[in-house]
């Protein structure tokens, strides 16, 4: 019986291609560049378009593997067969009302094919008119969306973290001196280029879908990846390597396998920085060089007892915004995140430490305050001492519960 469903099969998609090709239609494939006239065939109340002919027009191509097809533009690939409803696209599936048909030898697919894929690799919507026999591709409609880039030097690595307002297709190339984000999508270009004062960049400048990081220096090498809720793209520079060829395309970082439980890595944020001074104390210390002076001596001790790695946000003195912060821990998979802050208070002689940890409630109404406080707007400059108005910690996290601990 095993032997016998492949041959029927193979003779069932034989005898269709037969019928099939008794009756041959036209149809019009509409572009920006025109109109072309293609070969349909009519199955009932199903149309199917010759993948061949309408992947050249639209400037793709197709070939036949073991497996079935593989159709391809804009270096994005999609595989399907003539026993299934559904082509693979990467990690997603286009479903189609009825499996592709193999015609001597020629695929042909409902325009449901075309619709799913053309989504997604080059942004393009799709429409089919029977009355009309017209399959069209035109520009999606998109909405402009705000962008905002950040750039941290940390620890011989340039983080650049690229925020969206919503989700869109990219991708991201290469000349020798500088890389171009390119966006499915437009964007809102902020008020001006951002100039950075960075190893490895010096410049960052918006186009309507394009945003473009000009090097300092072409002697670097890249990985990017996407992080999601809020939407940002994220590349990671490192110096001293040889440039790429240009036009080289940065491939995203693949997925590590699933590791074992335990504490392996451990980001430590060292509160505010740069502009960002935090509390100040009767002395004149401010909190920034406070909290990284212990960031560094806790790295240290942490290193050498639990033989782990430590990460800090920064390093120097210099504002890392705070989606950065989460991005940085979230490219090294920490397993444990410690913000280090030193509270100013309005009640004088307060000493003692407190911990804040991750909650969906708050413990008490002080610490809600305080979460409120830290997700709120940055000062524009130190507070003075004694001032509740400081800012810490991460950007739309939920109330935390604390726990007190008074000095002895």
């Amino acid at each position: 019986m095993k032997k016998i469903i492949p041959l029927f099969t193979a003779v069932a998609i034989a005898v269709a291609g037969l019928v099939w090709a008794q009756q041959p239609l036209q149809a019009t494939v509409r572009t920006s560049a025109g109109d072309r006239s293609v070969q349909i065939v009519q199955q009932g109340e199903q149309t199917f378009f010759p993948v061949d002919e309408v992947m050249a027009i639209l400037g793709g191509r197709v070939v036949r593997d073991p497996e079935g097809f593989r159709a391809s533009l804009n270096n994005v690939e999609v595989s399907f067969a003539a026993d299934s409803r559904y082509a693979v696209i990467g990690n997603e599936m286009i479903e189609m009302p009825e499996p592709p048909a193999v015609i001597e030898g020629r695929a042909f697919v409902p325009w449901q094919f075309f619709s799913g894929f053309m989504k997604t690799a080059s942004g393009v919507e799709t429409s089919w008119n029977a009355a009309a026999s017209v399959l069209e591709f035109r520009p999606a409609v998109r909405e402009v969306l705000s962008a905002q880039a950040s750039v941290v030097d940390l620890q011989g690595m340039t983080k650049i973290v690229i925020q969206l307002s919503g989700r869109t297709e990219y991708s991201i190339s290469r000349e020798p001196s500088f890389f171009t984000v390119r966006l499915g999508s437009p964007i809102q270009k902020p008020a001006a280029e951002l100039t950075v004062s960075d190893p490895l960049v010096s410049r960052i400048s918006y186009a309507e879908r394009e945003i473009r990081i000009d090097l300092k220096t072409p002697e670097v090498t890249a990985d990017a990846y996407r992080l999601e809720a809020p939407f940002r793209i994220v590349i990671d520079l490192r110096p001293g390597a040889a440039p790429s060829m240009p036009g080289t395309a940065i491939a995203p970082v693949p997925a590590p396998a699933a590791d074992p439980p335990g504490i392996r890595t451990i980001v430590i944020d060292p509160g505010h920085g740069g502009k960002e001074s935090g509390a100040v104390g009767p002395g004149g210390l401010l909190e920034k060089d406070a909290t990284l002076a212990i960031a560094r001596r806790l790295a240290t001790a942490l290193e050498r007892r639990l033989n782990t790695r430590v990460v800090l946000t920064r390093t120097s003195d210099e504002l890392v915004t705070l989606d950065s912060r989460t991005a940085i821990a979230n490219q090294y998979k920490a397993d444990l995140f410690l913000s280090i802050h030193l509270n100013a208070s309005l009640i004088q002689g307060a000493h003692g430490s407190e911990t804040y940890f991750l909650s969906l409630e708050a413990s008490d109404e002080l610490s809600r305050q305080a979460a409120e406080r830290e997700n709120a707007s940055v000062p524009s400059s130190p507070q003075p001492a004694g001032s509740a108005s400081e800012n810490r910690g991460l950007a739309g996290r939920p109330p935390c519960r604390s726990v007190r601990k008074q000095a002895s």
